[in-house]
């Protein structure tokens, strides 16, 4: 996050947050917790105008992981 939030802000965030993803998403408003990207796309960054960007070996990596899925 590129800015900090306030404690309205923080609280309109978790009450739009389904309550089992309340807890993560504490942790991640405190610093403590990767988001979701960085989880799965360590090296990937964010860019103003591409959205979220990934090296060429991550999205193979993902591409890999879905098609071994086993939904």
């Amino acid at each position: 996050m590129d800015k900090k939030l306030d404690r309205k802000q923080k609280d309109e965030l978790l009450s739009r947050t389904v309550p089992s993803r309340q807890k993560q998403a504490k942790e991640y408003l405190q610093g403590r917790s990767p988001g979701t990207m960085q989880r799965y796309a360590p090296d990937a960054h964010a860019d103003r105008r591409e959205g979220w960007v990934e090296s060429e070996e991550t999205v193979r990596d993902l591409v890999d992981w879905r098609e071994e899925a086993i939904y």
